[in-house]
């Protein structure tokens, strides 16, 4: 299999039969941009029960994604899989990792 032929098995126009313009493109990006700055900005007003991405939750905690699955793989956090590409991390988990009890 060639890279091209890879890339565009893998890209979101083959996923869907459509071809995205790259207008199209870059909206989907600010919106998944937007929905991350909104989970961290908004995380203090979350109610425990709540669930964020991976990437907002690595913010949240102040380390890099990488580290996070480290966390996840050591046993230290839980995520839950709500969808068969989604992945969120319970809020109580995430504060209680930030008051410092972590090996709760």
């Amino acid at each position: 299999m060639t890279a091209q032929s890879l890339a565009a098995r893998n890209s979101a126009a083959s996923r869907t039969g459509k071809t995205l313009t790259e207008e199209q493109r870059q909206r989907r990006k600010g919106a998944v941009a937007r929905r991350h700055d909104e989970a961290v900005a908004g995380f203090d007003n979350l109610p425990d029960s709540a669930g964020i991405r991976a990437k907002a939750a690595a913010t949240v905690l102040g380390i890099s994604v990488a580290s996070l699955w480290r966390w996840v793989q050591a046993g230290r956090l839980h995520p839950r899989k709500v969808g068969p590409n989604t992945t969120v991390f319970r809020v109580s988990e995430l504060r209680r990792l930030l008051g410092g009890n972590i090996d709760e």
